[in-house]
């Protein structure tokens, strides 16, 4: 059975990616704007979404903050519910547990969601080519620059 995960980095500039058995892809958007249309997209099997803690350290250095990433976590989560839309929140402190290597198109914001869709997966005991993808360097300076990488599966196991 074919797994696959969309998962968001949110904030000003949310990341987003998509992972399943043989592909990895990704990219970012404005806030929200495009969460609904990447759902209808890839009809995921599960949303995962970065939560927002505001630590006590940081609280005095926010003051007048709007809180972006905390407003689009919101928007997610409603538009998962009105289409009935299973979503899980992971902190972003399970995202550093996940090294992938990088992935040419791929920013910051991205690379952070591609690493959720990965930590999820794993944790759900979903094989695919995922370690292909975990803490290795590239066997060639080649890679794509569309967000798109091929997961060889031969290579995989």
């Amino acid at each position: 059975m074919q797994h696959n995960t969309l998962a968001f980095d949110p904030g000003q500039t949310t990341g987003w990616a998509f992972l399943d058995d043989e592909f990895l892809r990704g990219g970012s958007f404005h806030q929200w704007s495009k969460v609904e249309d990447l759902i209808r997209r890839f009809n995921p099997e599960v949303v995962v979404i970065e939560d927002f803690r505001l630590y006590p350290w940081k609280a005095q250095d926010l003051y007048w903050n709007k809180f972006i990433p905390a407003r689009v976590i919101g928007a997610i989560e409603c538009i998962c519910q009105q289409k009935n839309q299973k979503y899980v929140i992971q902190s972003a402190q399970e995202r550093t547990t996940i090294k992938i290597v990088r992935v040419r198109g791929f920013n910051k914001h991205a690379y952070d969601a591609a690493r959720h869709a990965i930590k999820y997966a794993l944790g759900q005991g979903w094989g695919g080519g995922y370690p292909k993808l975990i803490e290795r360097e590239p066997e060639s300076s080649y890679s794509r620059d569309d967000g798109l990488e091929r997961i060889d599966r031969a290579t995989a196991d």
